[in-house]
């Protein structure tokens, strides 16, 4: 059910948070244009129409049903925030329950499009805590506006982890119950993916550590779920002691696949631009393209420059070829 939205507005992005499970519904990109009418900007996450795409996040305890979950009504101190130095917080608070206080908080930072997710718990219960967090990206299974049949990318989730590596999945696989990823890790991310713009849970980001103690604490969840699709991660949280009080903080990475952006975030977000098979030749390419990019600031005279050293390279190639 709807509830009452709050909007967070940054540099780069305006946001729409409902205070039913404080899920993040509506993510407008404000320096990119929507393919159907460039006088607006593109909305990577919404609820509106016939389109799903939303974060969603939650904790679940084996004794404890009133932990808050993407379900339960949050409240907040305003309806309306806008960040004016380098971070603006968004503090949600769920209905105290056996003694268990528990706050969400939003940080959207200044020049980023990530996001910090963070769980504040206060066991002032009289006995131990035990609960897990789960992170979720809940998104239809269709094609984004502006994609054309004769232009087709791929749209779904993904998994990277240091042991797997990337693995895509298709939701025809998730329907069949056929997906393949590694399923525990103490590092990477999990993702929905779709032409030029991603969104992300990140387990490990390149300037922390882990939110996992280990492999185990931690697992990523690919499935059909009520007509749409989850990937989520799950987050084991330490026991709780009765009287003290733990947090856990999940980074949501969400907005362009611009290559100088996501290889800033997390280990192997690169691969989110998917260059197939021949990853590791375009890989380097794109970089260099990137670069070059920065030095002349048109993607023209890029292209061409980037051309040019790659002739000039293969030159003695193409002379012993010719002389032959």
């Amino acid at each position: 059910s709807r509830g009452q939205r709050i909007t967070v507005t940054t540099d780069l992005v305006k946001a729409e948070i409902d205070t039913t499970g404080g899920d993040l519904r509506s993510l407008q990109l404000l320096k990119h244009d929507a393919a159907e009418d460039a006088s607006k900007p593109f909305e990577l996450f919404t609820d509106k129409g016939a389109h799903l795409y939303v974060a969603q996040t939650g904790l679940v305890s084996a004794g404890n049903a009133a932990l808050p979950t993407h379900k339960t009504v949050f409240s907040a101190e305003k309806t309306a925030y806008t960040l004016q130095g380098d971070k603006v917080e968004i503090k949600l608070t769920a209905p105290e329950a056996n003694g268990v206080k528990v706050s969400k908080v939003y940080t959207f930072h200044k020049g980023s499009y990530l996001i910090d997710v963070r769980y504040d718990i206060v066991n002032a219960g009289t006995t131990p805590l035990a609960s897990t967090a789960y992170f979720r990206l809940l998104r239809d299974g269709k094609a984004p506006q502006g994609e054309s049949r004769f232009a087709q990318t791929f749209t779904g989730p993904a998994v990277y982890t240091t042991e797997g590596t990337f693995q895509k999945v298709a939701f025809s696989d998730l329907d069949k119950g056929k997906a393949e990823y590694v399923k525990n890790s103490d590092n990477g991310w999990v993702a929905m993916l779709q032409h030029y713009f991603m969104s992300a849970w990140i387990l490990k980001p390149l300037d922390g550590k882990s939110v996992c103690a280990n492999a185990q604490a931690c697992t990523f969840q690919l499935e059909p779920k009520n007509g749409a699709y989850s990937a989520a991660a799950m987050v084991n949280v330490a026991p709780i002691a009765a009287g003290q009080s733990a947090s856990v903080t999940v980074p949501l990475y969400a907005g362009p696949e611009e290559y100088n952006t996501i290889t800033k975030v997390a280990d192997g977000m690169a691969y989110a631009k998917d260059f197939g098979k021949v990853h590791i030749f375009a890989s380097p390419l794109f970089w260099l393209l990137t670069k070059l990019h920065s030095m002349v600031q048109n993607w023209g005279w890029a292209t061409i420059l980037l051309t040019l050293i790659v002739k000039a390279v293969f030159y003695p190639l193409t002379a012993a070829s010719d002389r032959s």
